[in-house]
């Protein structure tokens, strides 16, 4: 897909602000979960993932040239590499094919970008509520660490923010960006750090695009990597004070404290990308036709962020910027006893991973009594060293499997909330 090139400009910067509230969970299962603010209970699921392991083919590798100069396109170390030669200032940009459209109620869009050799006048970033080349939103981190929010309007340039340099930029390395939408509510984020919130309606919907600008004369390499876009489910108004639900979407069900949606039925079928962290349990003992997902609960009182991730459900603590987490999926097997299902579980998992390592060992139960087995691990991945605590629970051929994890010297900090929402983990609802 040929990406379109259009002159770029610079614009004095305007600024708003506005405030997002904290997120919790109250109550889940197997198939979907709630998160909760400010009244509202709304689900949230990965819709587009793309980490340019393999051989993508949903992002163009044709060349561009024209007489503003060049740009030739690969996947090189698992990034979606940009080799520029410009002649002209220009911003230069690509969709994915197929388009992954963005949904217009709310959602949550990220990505890392890097230019391999130093340069403060060139920047990487993001289009986003992309309707056609003269109308998107487009926030641009520059080479030396300072971010900006622009809009493009019939082709006419806006500030929508002051240029801003952030202590969160990472210089010469990998920066990660994210945008985060709740209707005409906007966050920007740096390497997970809110870095602008403003309020503007003037786009809706559209997709999305990597874009990449220097000045004439550049010569030089920009990557792109870890592409994540999340969709907002169903919303149900909670009031607290009275302890019940009043339903907005889906039709409201027989408990008088809880009211549950269906798990979205996504439309988009384009590919699906799992960190490398928790993906392995995904392939181990998936459920059949005829088996019967258990519901769970946690009770959360820290703040957290969640998303599915593919059979599993992930939480991490919000101030972990998501190298603290607790991911809880379900294996379906005839296992003798917890132990014996870690003892295989793990056993498979050793295998994808590194300098894999079992330093403790006990038997233990659940805070509604059923028997559990706990497992201390160490392991590597891509170079990282992590820590896990896996929890092993039995109901009948169903093993949940509640796996909390971290990068070594970060999961200290954090240890502490994730006993606390591992030890709140039960079968039986508020």
């Amino acid at each position: 897909m040929k990406a379109s090139k259009n002159k770029f400009i610079r614009l004095p910067g305007i600024g708003f602000r506005w405030i997002i509230p904290v997120l919790f969970i109250l109550l889940l299962n197997s198939e979907i979960a709630f998160s909760q603010f400010d009244g509202k209970i709304e689900s949230f699921e990965f819709i587009y993932r793309q980490d340019f392991s393999g051989e993508p083919d949903d992002w163009n590798l044709e060349p561009d040239k024209g007489n503003w100069g060049s740009v030739d396109y690969s996947f090189t170390d698992e990034t979606y590499r940009w080799e520029m030669n410009f002649k002209k200032d220009v911003l230069n940009y690509q969709t994915p094919d197929p388009i992954i459209y963005l949904p217009e109620d709310g959602y949550r869009i990220g990505v890392e970008t890097y230019f391999e050799d130093t340069c403060d006048d060139c920047a990487s970033g993001l289009l986003y509520n992309l309707q056609d080349e003269s109308n998107f939103y487009y926030v641009r981190l520059y080479g030396d660490g300072y971010i900006q929010v622009y809009a493009k309007e019939d082709n006419e340039w806006e500030a929508l923010s002051e240029a801003v340099q952030s202590e969160y930029f990472i210089p010469s390395e990998s920066n990660r960006i994210t945008v985060i939408n709740d209707g005409d509510n906007f966050e920007i984020q740096l390497n997970d750090y809110p870095i602008f919130n403003f309020t503007d309606s003037r786009f809706h919907g559209g997709t999305f695009g990597l874009a990449a600008e220097a000045p004439k004369g550049t010569q030089l390499a920009v990557r792109f990597d870890n592409i994540d876009v999340m969709k907002k489910g169903s919303t149900q108004v909670v009031d607290l004070e009275e302890e019940t639900v009043t339903e907005t979407e889906e039709p409201a069900l027989e408990e008088e404290t809880v009211a549950e949606t269906e798990e979205p039925d996504w439309e988009n079928e384009s590919p699906y990308r799992i960190n490398k962290v928790t993906a392995p349990m995904n392939d181990f003992y998936p459920p059949d036709e005829e088996s019967v997902l258990t519901d769970y609960t946690l009770d959360i009182s820290i703040p957290i962020t969640f998303w599915k991730e593919e059979r599993g459900n992930l939480f991490c603590p919000k101030e972990s910027n998501e190298n603290a987490c607790v991911f809880i999926i379900q294996h379906f097997d005839r296992w003798g006893s917890p132990s014996e299902a870690a003892d295989d579980i793990l056993g498979k998992y050793a295998e994808q991973v590194e300098d894999f390592e079992i330093f403790d060992e006990e038997e233990t139960f659940t805070k509604d009594g059923f028997y559990a087995y706990r497992v201390g691990t160490y392991f590597t991945i891509d170079g990282k060293n992590y820590e896990g605590s896996h929890l092993f629970v039995q109901v009948q051929n169903v093993v949940f499997q509640i796996m909390s994890y971290g990068t070594r010297g970060t999961i200290d900090k954090y240890r502490e909330d994730l006993k606390q929402i591992t030890d709140s983990f039960s079968f039986e609802y508020f």
